[in-house]
């Protein structure tokens, strides 16, 4: 559960492992500082960029020395085969700090794609993985993004109509244990990936002490929420969600078509009408969300400076939010959601959506047990946080 103490129960085990080498992976450059402060004695490093050398042989260098590190996922997509080596050869431990992006759509367009197979570009072998056979092709042509993700060796292709890049399994496999600090994990696109590589793994929980325990040990009660969490029920203000996939990107990316899009600014009324008539609220009070391509049509007067993106993770700048405005209708991508089921991967799609939401709720003031008000127009989202809250 977001505010158990994962990260503090991680802070514990660190601390107290010291005959453990450990790789501590976070979204957020502020939560590499909590671990370096939190494990001062355990002298965790950071990769750095100099003119010298970019992050990725920084890292490579402290991995040689068997340093305690400390980094972004962002990095952490980029490790190479050497970097597994050094890995393995110290044998360290990764505790990951929220799931990663494990799965990514090529940006290729189908004529593209078509093209690149009539004219030998790509190859694609039995195991569906995709070869560039084109080694003369220029670094600076309109395939050349493309040509240098497939060249990764980590691209395979789904029923010949769209390419899907796969993190190496190998380096999660290069490490002796791998923790990783989610919620829902079930529902997870990592889980997908897990399943679909065959890596075994089992869930742990976090006990009253901060440390990691077997589920059945925890003791948190999360019966508080329901009285806390206030989801505003308003007929009016709600029938624009009407409907399983209003409020998802084809809804409005099929609004944003119409001339003056008039349900958008119906929706962008709404809420600020919320923020005016029904809450009353300043501006430094509020966190929103939409769609980044639709956050200009949808800014309004009292809430436009508190946007968040709608998938926020790990971030506790936002804890003194109280009313919140959430447009949006969450489903997973679906090519990958299609790319999964034809491996026989179970996708669980309204819990993938439930916990994405739950994420960016626990950024605001309920994280420390404070009330929040929130519009969740989408009738979709709406039931399933209800549905959620009355289960605790």
């Amino acid at each position: 559960m977001m505010g158990s103490g994962k990260t503090s129960a991680a802070i514990n085990m660190m601390r107290r492992c010291k005959d453990r080498q450990f790789v501590f992976i976070t979204p957020f450059l502020d939560e590499v500082k909590r671990i370096k402060e939190g494990c001062a004695e355990r002298k965790f490093v950071e990769p750095f960029f100099s003119e010298k050398k970019n992050k990725l042989e920084s890292l490579k260098e402290l991995l040689t020395e068997k340093k305690n590190i400390a980094s972004t996922h962002a990095l952490f997509k980029k490790y190479d085969d050497y970097t597994k080596a050094l890995i393995r050869n110290g044998h360290y431990t990764l505790i990951m700090d929220e799931v990663v992006d494990v799965v990514e759509v090529v940006p290729i367009g189908a004529y593209d794609l078509d093209l690149m197979l009539q004219w030998g570009v790509i190859a694609v072998d039995e195991n569906d993985r995709v070869h560039w056979l084109d080694d003369k092709y220029p670094a600076n042509n309109a395939w050349s993004e493309c040509m240098r993700t497939i060249k990764s060796g980590h691209v395979v292709m789904e029923n010949n109509k769209l390419m899907l890049w796969l993190f190496p399994a190998d380096v999660f496999e290069a490490f002796d244990e791998v923790i990783v600090l989610t919620h829902m994990f079930d529902a997870q696109i990592q889980r997908y990936y897990y399943d679909l590589h065959r890596v075994e793994y089992e869930y742990i929980g976090v006990n009253e002490r901060y440390d990691f325990c077997e589920v059945e040990d925890m003791h948190h009660d999360y019966s508080w929420l329901k009285e806390k969490i206030h989801v505003l029920d308003d007929e009016k203000l709600n029938v624009i969600g009407d409907g399983k996939y209003a409020l998802s990107v084809t809804w409005f990316d099929r609004e944003s078509k119409k001339r003056a899009y008039p349900n958008i600014k119906r929706l962008k009324a709404n809420a600020e009408n919320v923020v005016r008539q029904r809450w009353g609220a300043s501006s430094s009070e509020i966190l929103w969300s939409t769609y980044k391509d639709n956050m200009r049509k949808l800014a309004g007067r009292g809430y436009t400076k508190g946007f968040l993106e709608f998938n926020a993770r790990a971030s506790n700048n936002y804890r003194d939010r109280k009313y919140l405005i959430y447009l949006v209708n969450i489903f997973l991508h679906v090519d990958i959601k299609t790319f999964f089921q034809h491996h026989d991967v179970q996708v669980l799609e309204d819990k993938y959506a439930l916990s994405v939401m739950l994420q960016w709720i626990w950024r605001s003031a309920i994280r420390d047990g404070k009330p929040i008000w929130i519009y969740i127009p989408s009738s979709r989202m709406r039931t399933l946080l209800e549905n959620w809250l009355n289960e605790q």
